[in-house]
């Protein structure tokens, strides 16, 4: 085992593995030099070395908290290596703690014009993005197990996560169901054995080159920053002439979470709700003690359904079912009520019989009585 593998083997959460591999890559590509030749120098040489890089991140319009994430791997790699470094040095670099950029979501209209370019791969992972609102990293480990099909809704419920602690269950709008059947069906035709510990989204495959197309590799969160940057060019969303390291209003994965969230808080979610449906921790004294049914999210999930879908014929779909839904409701009403109504005629000539008998109460006129019924 290296000192890479050592260093990792101490990070619990695979998220946080993953997100420091690339931030020692970032490293990397920067100073040119691999990690591991950091532990031959001496702490001198390699303050310089970081502080030349918080500065180059600074430049580069990098938050404050950006630049710590990305320095805080290293630090802690030195750290397990009996290597320390003047960190309060270090940290006067990163500049004052404030917001570089405005933190913006993407608009449906911003999603549309991504779906009208991206390939059906691409197209899955906008959808399931947007839709179930879970960060970058997650869509890779997910698997076909961790979905299942609620064919009365024609969605899929998915378990982010599962067996960590960070486990939780959120669901896919109906639209994005339709683009992943039909995403696994391409697959399947290409030749690829498709089953529950399939990857949701594999590497990319030719239908026509079998060896390629069977035998599925997951993706990486490299794969995934070149696909959406590629496509956030091509629609307009990024600037050719922009370094790729440049902050944007729009960042390019946390703005489909937002998305996801604005539109569940315009569909009036219940917050609670809401926070466990994008995996939040309710607050200290409710996490412990508050369990909430699936079939109670998924109630509250439907109610965001129309606002999470993005093509417009698509939504128009939805809003016609559900007034189907309702008229098939009203006729329902209408039925028993007039079965209803039967049964009380029914009951009302049994007694006017039974009053016509009665020489005090034939006089009162049956319609009288039926009238109320009415």
């Amino acid at each position: 085992m290296n000192e890479i593998e050592e260093f990792m083997y101490t990070v619990k959460s695979e998220r946080t593995k993953e997100l420091y591999k690339e931030y020692l890559k970032y490293f990397e590509k920067f100073s040119g030099i691999c990690v591991t030749k950091l532990l031959t120098m001496k702490p001198k040489e390699i303050e310089n070395i970081l502080i030349k890089y918080v500065i180059f991140m600074r430049d580069r319009k990098l938050s404050n908290s950006s630049i710590k994430g990305r320095i805080s791997p290293l630090i802690v790699f030195l750290e397990l290596n009996d290597i320390l470094v003047n960190k309060r040095k270090i940290k006067k670099y990163y500049g004052e703690e404030k917001k570089t950029v405005r933190d913006e979501a993407y608009t449906t209209e911003d999603i549309a014009k991504m779906l009208s370019v991206a390939k059906l791969r691409v197209k899955v992972m906008i959808l399931v993005y947007s839709s179930t609102g879970i960060r970058r990293d997650a869509i890779i480990d997910l698997k076909l197990k961790h979905l299942e099909k609620i064919p009365e809704y024609n969605l899929y419920k998915v378990t982010v996560y599962e067996n960590s602690k960070e486990e939780y269950v959120t669901f896919t709008t109906p639209e994005a169901a339709n683009m992943i059947d039909l995403y696994l069906k391409h697959r399947e035709e290409a030749g690829e054995t498709i089953n529950k510990e399939s990857y949701l989204v594999r590497n990319d495959y030719d239908y026509f080159v079998k060896d390629v197309s069977r035998n599925p590799k997951p993706v990486t969160s490299w794969n995934l920053n070149t696909l959406f940057r590629q496509l956030l060019l091509k629609i307009g969303l990024r600037a050719q002439n922009k370094s790729k390291y440049s902050r944007h209003e729009k960042p390019i994965f946390h703005a489909l979470r937002k998305f996801h969230s604005s539109q569940l808080v315009e569909s009036n979610l219940k917050t609670e709700l809401r926070w466990l449906l994008e995996g939040h921790n309710l607050r200290a004294n409710d996490s412990s003690y508050v369990r909430v049914s699936e079939k109670r999210l998924l109630e509250e999930y439907l109610r965001a359904v129309n606002n999470l879908t993005i093509n417009e014929e698509n939504r128009l779909k939805i809003k016609v079912e559900e007034l189907t839904k309702k008229q098939d409701d009203i006729e329902l009403i209408k039925a028993a009520h007039e079965k209803y109504k039967e049964e009380m005629n029914t009951k009302m000539d049994k007694i006017i019989a039974a009053m016509q008998k009665n020489p005090k109460l034939s006089r009162i006129k049956p319609e009288v009585l039926k009238r109320k019924i009415h």
